[in-house]
């Protein structure tokens, strides 16, 4: 079984399908049909339909119950409209009665017309002046009970500012946040949202514009905010006669940003890579240094041994003489070699040759010959 707007029971194995309805509301009317089937009606279906007629007092076809403001400029006619939902009720069953300001309106009186059908009823205020401005109703009865619908009709002005404005904190990110409000009465004339907002250390306002779209409620996302920074934002409507008043001016904080997070995780990484690298690099340093101190020391040591240990003079020349410098003359064993060369400057080598200064200091003795290895006549000539 079910009605139009989707399936309520099944029942299987059984020649019986019952539903109850609780509470049943002008919401549960309308057309239901039940679809039976068995081992004999093989693809085919058999149905039944049935009309359920919920009785109820009268409501708005559009569900809004408030008062409704209707604007107008002078000397031309207005028609205020009331449409009752369809509870199924039957035809002209429906009663409507108009009043002004408390006083009922009566269907004779030319400066109204009063049309109802149904569940439809309408007055035209024929040449609206000043007088016709204020409060209207309509009482809409039939057999369950009464409903009252009230209407304001006033001169065009500027728009009420809109109503219940707030912030959804729950859609506030690093770079936008989402508003919602109610409408106002436009004032008779066709209205903008104005939201107006700023950084709280900043003197410069911004806005954004929203066309009024009908709906009771209405939202609207704010973007291209600046991450972690603290806002104040209100609105106004506006419209041709001018601007309404404004909000309750609120406040917000964007939250950060994403792409900052890992802007700053980076920083971290890259602070830490470098402080590591300049470790390392200090130690493989330190590590060099003493490396090089310690061979140079070592060769050091090993210099001051070899001259320790070998003898004093730079060349050693053999002769035929003894050892024991018997032969060897004695002016030449007492002088120093350099003595030849006439070195009488601070530098030797600055009086030598050109050829000689790019050469050993070793220098070579004229008129000796080479000396036998094999003997021990060796005699030391200090250079």
């Amino acid at each position: 079984m079910s009605p139009r707007r989707g399936f309520i029971i099944e029942v299987s194995q059984s020649n019986i399908a019952r539903y109850t309805l609780r509470n049943a509301t002008f919401k549960d009317a309308g057309e239901y049909i039940c679809t039976g089937r068995n081992n004999y009606t093989r693809k085919s279906t058999s149905q039944s339909k049935l009309i359920l007629i919920v009785r109820s007092r009268p409501i708005p076809s559009s569900g809004d119950t408030s008062v409704k403001k209707v604007a107008t400029v002078r000397n031309v006619d207005v028609t205020l409209p009331f449409q009752a939902r369809n509870y199924l009720d039957e035809p002209n069953k429906t009663m409507f009665s108009w009043f002004k300001e408390n006083v009922p309106i009566s269907n004779n009186d030319n400066k109204y017309m009063i049309h109802s059908n149904d569940f439809q009823t309408n007055i035209t205020i024929r040449n609206t002046t000043q007088q016709d401005f204020g409060l209207y109703k309509v009482n809409v009865e039939n057999s369950v009970g009464m409903y009252i619908h009230f209407y304001e009709l006033k001169a065009t002005d500027k728009p009420e500012p809109p109503r219940d404005f707030r912030l959804m904190k729950d859609t506030i990110t690093d770079a936008s946040v989402t508003l919602s409000w109610r409408p106002g009465f436009n004032g008779g004339f066709q209205q903008t949202f104005v939201i107006i907002y700023r950084m709280i250390h900043e003197l410069v306002w911004f806005n954004k514009s929203i066309k009024d779209d009908g709906h009771i409620n209405m939202n609207y996302t704010l973007d291209e905010l600046s991450s972690l920074q603290e806002y104040k934002i209100e609105m106004f409507a506006k419209n041709i006669e001018g601007n309404s008043l404004h909000t309750e001016r609120l406040h917000f904080k964007t939250k950060a940003s994403i792409y900052k997070l890992d802007e700053t995780k980076t920083t971290h990484s890259s602070n830490t890579g470098l402080l590591v690298g300049v470790g390392v690099g200090a130690s493989f340093g330190t590590l060099a240094f003493v490396a090089v101190a310690f061979i140079g020391y070592k060769r050091f040591k090993n210099m001051r041994h070899s001259r320790h240990d070998s003898p004093k003079s730079g060349i050693t020349v053999g002769v035929n003489v003894t050892s024991n410098y018997t032969d060897l003359d004695t002016s030449r064993r007492d002088r120093n070699v350099y003595d030849e060369f006439n070195a009488h400057s601070t530098s030797t080598y600055e009086r030598l040759n050109t050829s000689t200064r790019e050469i050993t200091t070793y220098m070579e003795l004229k008129n000796t010959s080479v000396p036998n290895a094999d003997t021990s006549d060796y005699v030391n000539i200090r250079i």
